[in-house]
């Protein structure tokens, strides 16, 4: 659930640093609101399991927000018959075993090294657990009272390197009476799975005075580092462009690098992009599409699509334990059928090929509605920065050093949009489900 962030270098000049967060960015209105809105604290869920760290000094402590994610049910989709993610088969391994529940607990390293790991399962079910931890794990006892012992684990991760350490959980309850070993595969509680970060480093907390960049706590003063993402129109050598701009354009624009910290405890339901639409107005439209996104009612016409970047030479550095939460983007994505796959109405060759005999589409038309769509699109690049100005970008331009990890529960645009080019070492897990070609329906994974 948050992710560990260490000289995270986003194409040139974009850079994150060590601590962690997590990524997962609400659809948000281009039209009302504030960023303050999109910053929420702690939303408090239940848990199946009990988790703590326990230090070297003898000290220990819970999760300040720990997180639980269900595949079932979602009551407060559209469709109340359409109470799960994706098909059972999606979910559902060649054995007969559905991921169905996902726990996530993140923990910041104080008061001496961490030590132990205690977890029990509140539901009372299980008495064992396997933890893994790259290609090694350890079978242990559940309970308050018993522990996991991690301090081999945890060498080597504090200063200078700032390395997290993330470990996996399932339970299990042996059937062979052998205690908590060699369990065999039927005895694993498999559709649950509790991930564990542990960091050395929490973020920026403090603002560093540099006249030079611009600081936001994000639970203090968000407006100062994001915006909305809101429409403009700009005029090209070929023609007029609609352009819906991303949610770091403004702060971008007074040319002095940006430090932005989210804090333990809280959520961004709103992405983090310098991303830009652009639609290319269609010939005697303009006035109409000024007239539109300024509240009008009259009928803008576009007749082409592409993406691009607010271009950039700053250094934009985000680093924190709290999350970037993507749930509304994915609720929004299923309900209006955005997709982006090869036989999809969204496809942005669909919005015209921009020549001036093409007449051009309604931008909101109730069939193919492009506007909801843009919106949809960058509300889905939770972490997408670049340097690349113009041009057709790639869904990705992020490459990752190898102590980074993230953890994504988000629309397939976002994991798009996250794709990473992952050295040696790098750990990426992905929850997330998928409509592309040759991609696994749904998938849960994680990439060393």
């Amino acid at each position: 659930n948050k992710q560990s962030i260490i000289n995270i270098k986003i194409t040139t000049f974009i850079k994150m640093k060590y601590s962690n967060l997590s990524i997962f960015a609400v659809i948000t209105s281009v039209h009302a609101g504030s960023v303050a809105d999109y910053v929420q604290e702690c939303p408090g869920e239940s848990q199946d399991f009990d988790v703590s760290l326990e230090f070297s000094g003898g000290a220990s402590y819970h999760a300040a927000c720990p997180h639980s994610y269900a595949r079932c049910p979602f009551g407060d989709w559209s469709d109340p018959s359409n109470n799960c993610l994706g098909n059972p088969t999606d979910w559902t391994s060649e054995g007969g075993r559905s991921f169905d529940y996902l726990e996530t607990h993140q923990f910041r390293q104080k008061n001496g090294k961490p030590k132990y790991i205690r977890v029990d399962d509140k539901k009372g079910e299980y008495s064992c657990a396997r933890v893994f931890y790259q290609d090694r794990f350890i079978d242990f006892p559940l309970g308050k009272d018993r522990g996991l012992d991690i301090k081999e684990w945890w060498d080597g991760r504090e200063e200078p390197t700032y390395e997290p350490l993330q470990m996996s959980i399932i339970p299990f309850k042996p059937s062979n009476g052998s205690g908590c070993s060699g369990g065999s595969i039927d005895d694993f509680n498999a559709e649950r799975l509790v991930a564990i970060w542990i960091s050395p480093y929490g973020g920026q907390e403090t603002n560093p005075n540099d006249a030079s960049s611009v600081y936001c706590d994000l639970s203090v003063n968000p407006e100062d580092c994001l915006n909305l993402p809101y429409w403009g129109v700009e005029s090209k050598s070929w023609g007029d462009e609609l352009v819906l701009h991303g949610t770091l354009s403004k702060v971008l624009q007074e040319g002095k690098d940006v430090d932005i910290f989210l804090p333990e405890g809280y959520d961004l339901n709103m992405p983090i992009n310098n991303i830009q639409l652009r639609f290319q107005i269609a010939a005697g439209s303009t006035a109409a599409c000024k007239d539109y996104i300024n509240g009008g009612q009259s009928t803008c016409m576009i007749n082409k699509l592409y993406r691009t970047a607010e271009g950039t030479e700053a250094k934009v550095t985000v680093s924190g334990l709290g999350r970037i939460n993507g749930w509304n983007a994915m609720k929004t994505q299923r309900e209006q059928n955005f997709y982006l796959n090869i036989n999809d109405p969204y496809q942005f060759s669909n919005a015209g090929s921009g020549e001036s005999s093409d007449p051009g589409k309604v931008l909101n038309d109730a069939s193919l509605n492009w506007e909801a769509f843009a919106q949809w699109f960058i509300s889905g690049q939770l972490l997408s920065l670049s340097s690349k100005k113009t041009g057709k970008l790639p869904y990705s331009s992020a490459v990752l050093s190898n102590r980074m990890s993230l953890l994504l529960f988000s629309p397939p645009v976002s994991s798009l949009s996250l794709v990473m080019s992952m050295a040696t070492g790098s750990s990426l897990w992905m929850l997330a489900e998928s409509k592309f070609p040759g991609a696994a329906s749904t998938a849960l994974a994680q990439s060393t």
